[in-house]
């Protein structure tokens, strides 16, 4: 017959109450992390303003362009350059717009994006159905 001491429940108390803050803590510093890496990805993907054309734009990019789409657009020629999904988790690629040749805009996450660039409405994403 094993002998169990008395106070081996009060010592499993003390470690579950001890768990509890040594977990909120690991999920602190993880989720502290994982904003500090993905504001570094944005920084890194945010063209500088030397950039201004779309070749500027393609000599500048360590990322190759996966799709590249023109469109018109009241008069105006609007070119979307994807160059895939940039995290782990993204429900969508990074995409640059370029108006008449010029960068205009970015989103980092196509699909989670909710601008209105140009005054076009993306949230049917027509340039990636059946492509």
């Amino acid at each position: 017959m094993i002998a169990v001491k008395s106070d081996t429940p009060r010592k499993r108390r003390v470690l579950f109450l001890l768990t509890i803050p040594i977990t909120l803590a690991l999920g602190y510093v993880l989720l502290a992390w994982s904003k500090i890496m993905l504001e570094n990805k944005i920084a890194l993907l945010t063209p500088p303003r030397e950039i201004v054309s779309e070749e500027d734009f393609i000599r500048w990019s360590s990322h190759p362009i996966s799709k590249r789409i023109s469109i018109e657009h009241n008069g105006e020629k609007i070119t979307l350059l994807d160059i895939g999904t940039q995290r782990l988790f993204a429900s969508g690629p990074t995409v640059y717009f370029f108006k008449e040749g010029k960068i205009y805009d970015w989103v980092f996450d196509y699909n989670d994006s909710k601008s209105e660039i140009l005054g076009i409405d993306y949230s049917d994403r027509p340039f990636y159905k059946n492509q």
